[in-house]
C-alpha cells in the first residue's frame, strides 16, 4: 500500500490484514524523496490508531484507524488529512491469472527488486507468486510465497524467506537447494549486483515493481 501521512510524508509498505494489521517493510519518506524511518514490522491492533510518521500506535496525530467491526470484518480509515490507496493487490492474483500470462522473463536485475511481484511455474509445474526484495548483504528475501495446486488450491505459503548470495531455492519444498529440483537463482556477480533467474525447467516473469 501507499500512503500520505498527515504531516505530508509518504510512505509505502506490505500490508496484510486480519484482525491485526501487519506493516511489512515499512518505509517512510520525506518530502524531497530522503528517508525518515524504516521498519521491518509493525503490529496495529483491532480499533487501533496508528502514526506512520513516527511507526507506532498512537491515541494521537493518527494517520490511519484500523477499524474493528467485528472478527474478520475491518477497515483501514484515513485521519487527519492523510490518504492511502493499494498500489498492488497480491491477493488478486490467482492460479488462473498466472496460468494465462505468457512467463518470458529471464532474469530480474536486483536494482528493481523492489517490492517485486514475480510469478511463474515450478519445475513440476505448479503455479507460483512471490513478494521478493534486494537486502542489505546480498540478501534476497522473499517476503512471500505461495505456490499452488492444478486446481488453484494452494500447495505451500511462507513469509520471511532468506536467500543467500548465489544460492538456488526450491520453492515446491520451500528450502535452499542445489539440485535440478531448484526453481530460482540468486544469482550475486559482486556487491549489490546480482540478479534473480529461472532455474532449471522452472519459468518465471516479473508482473509489478516498485
Amino acid at each position: 500500500m501507499f500512503f500520505k501521512t498527515s504531516s505530508r510524508r509518504y510512505a509505502v509498505a506490505e500490508t496484510y490484514a486480519g484482525d491485526n494489521l501487519y506493516l511489512k517493510n515499512l518505509r517512510v519518506y520525506n518530502a524531497d524523496g530522503s528517508m525518515h524511518l524504516e521498519r521491518d514490522s509493525l503490529v496495529i491492533r483491532s480499533s487501533y490508531l496508528c502514526d506512520l510518521d513516527t511507526a507506532r500506535e498512537t491515541s494521537a496525530n493518527a494517520d490511519f484507524w484500523w477499524e474493528g467491526v467485528s472478527p474478520g470484518v475491518h477497515f483501514l480509515v484515513p485521519r487527519n488529512g492523510a490518504t492511502a490507496c493499494i498500489g498492488y493487490s497480491l491477493a488478486a492474483l490467482t492460479a488462473v491469472n498466472i496460468g494465462a500470462m505468457n512467463l518470458t522473463t529471464t532474469a530480474v536485475d536486483s536494482r528493481i527488486l523492489n517490492y517485486a511481484v514475480i510469478v511463474g511455474k515450478t519445475t513440476s509445474g505448479r503455479p507460483f507468486k512471490i513478494l521478493a526484495h534486494a537486502k542489505a548483504g546480498d540478501i534476497l528475501q522473499l517476503a512471500y510465497v505461495e505456490v499452488f495446486n492444478s486446481d488453484g488450491t494452494r500447495f505451500k505459503y511462507r513469509q520471511g524467506i532468506n536467500v543467500p548470495s548465489s544460492w538456488t531455492y526450491d520453492l515446491d519444498n520451500l528450502t535452499l537447494s542445489g539440485g535440478a529440483a531448484a526453481d530460482i537463482w540468486w544469482h550475486v556477480i559482486s556487491n549489490n549486483v546480482g540478479y534473480l533467474e529461472r532455474y532449471s525447467t522452472a519459468k518465471m516473469r516479473l508482473v509489478w515493481s516498485l
